[in-house]
């Protein structure tokens, strides 16, 4: 977009803030069928995620039921799933602490606290996580709990501060991931791209960002090493914005692939913390 055009946008993304109902203030949607959304909650679902990128819902049944998720996801707009190497036919991953050797080489797969990342950064341009849809399908004993952020705001406050902020992490060599092997089989090439980017009309912000200082590497010049510490800075300083949630069994988020990072958790006996998670090639609908 052009300069005037992403100065507008901006503005756009920080007055639906100013209007209420972001951050904590956030209220649940409740959700009487997933198999069968009512329009009421099917717009309720719309309208946050078109104002804040994010929803929380609850499900009146709190079993789990891939199905009832699946239908969910679906009437939300959500139909071209990232079918990964953890997830089912319908695109449903199980995050849980992995008891397998591969599975605990993944901190997803851990009880570890996970930083600050949007979804799929690793993914090729082609297969860009626009969606997700985390689920709690158990929680765990103590811990667990995921902090949202909207990266819209991210992306407005650094411009604000300075355009050759979100200039710098817009470079299509911004930021790299490096390659995947395992047993000496290449699981995933190394991928390169910008941060931030703009796709759709209207202009919706795609982000992929890892806070990781491991198996990363960042475009080596001044301006993305400003740009990348001023992104850590604007995600600190949006605390008011941070939505934090102990999901309970039934409960849930459903995503423009906004920022988050999970606490660390203990499991007990019988009480395993288990989420289902949707990937999504497609943004949630608008309605």
């Amino acid at each position: 977009m052009d300069p005037k055009a992403v100065a507008r946008w901006c503005d756009t993304r920080r007055e639906a803030y100013a209007t209420g109902g972001g951050g904590q203030r956030m209220e649940w949607i409740e959700i009487e069928n997933p198999h069968r959304l009512r329009e009421s909650e099917r717009d309720a679902i719309a309208d946050r995620c078109a104002r804040f990128n994010l929803a929380l819902y609850r499900f009146a049944c709190t079993g789990t039921d891939p199905d009832a998720l699946s239908a969910f996801a679906s009437a939300m707009g959500l139909q071209r799933r990232d079918l990964t190497l953890d997830a089912d036919h319908l695109g449903i991953a199980p995050v849980r602490v992995a008891r397998n050797t591969r599975g605990r080489e993944m901190i997803p797969f851990t009880a570890r606290a996970l930083n600050w990342h949007t979804d799929g950064y690793y993914n090729a341009p082609e297969r860009s996580v626009r969606a997700v849809v985390m689920h709690c399908a158990a929680p765990a004993l103590n811990g667990g709990e995921t902090t949202l952020l909207d990266p819209d705001l991210v992306y407005a406050a650094m411009h604000a501060q300075d355009p050759g902020l979100v200039e710098a992490l817009a470079h299509t060599c911004a930021m790299t991931i490096p390659a995947h092997e395992a047993d000496g089989t290449l699981v995933r090439p190394a991928r390169t791209g910008p941060v931030f980017r703009f796709l759709d009309h209207p202009p919706k912000l795609h982000v992929r960002y890892t806070a990781r200082t491991r198996s990363i590497s960042w475009r080596s010049d001044i301006a993305t090493t400003r740009a990348v510490a001023a992104l850590e800075t604007a995600i600190a300083s949006l605390s008011t914005h941070h939505v934090q949630v102990r999901f309970k069994a039934g409960e849930g988020v459903i995503c423009n692939n906004v920022l988050h990072r999970r606490a660390a958790f203990v499991d007990g006996e019988g009480s395993n913390r288990m989420v289902l998670r949707i990937r999504s090639f497609d943004p949630v609908s608008n309605g």
